[in-house]
């Protein structure tokens, strides 16, 4: 039997949160077989602790992936190759 993870999601606290506008809580989830990878703020920073009231943010993984490959990808022209190596 398969695992559905669909429409399910979890948030760890934040390790490396540098500033306030960072995110308190990250993670991944899936909402109707999409993943995302999740950011979450607590609305009151002095809340309860155990169980906060979170403002989310939701950015697909496929679309932050193809973002990452387009910025890496280098920018190599036909003429950047010689075709006289012999080998």
């Amino acid at each position: 039997m398969e695992y559905d993870n669909n429409n399910k999601a979890a948030i760890w606290k934040a390790k490396d949160k540098q500033s306030p506008k960072h995110p308190d809580f990250t993670g991944k989830g899936m909402i109707d077989g999409v993943e995302y990878y999740i950011s979450a703020w607590k609305r009151d920073p002095e809340g309860n602790p155990k169980s906060p009231s979170l403002k989310f943010n939701f950015k697909k993984v496929d679309e932050v992936r193809s973002v990452v490959q387009e910025q890496v990808k280098p920018a190599l022209k036909d003429e950047d190759f010689d075709d006289d190596v012999p080998f």
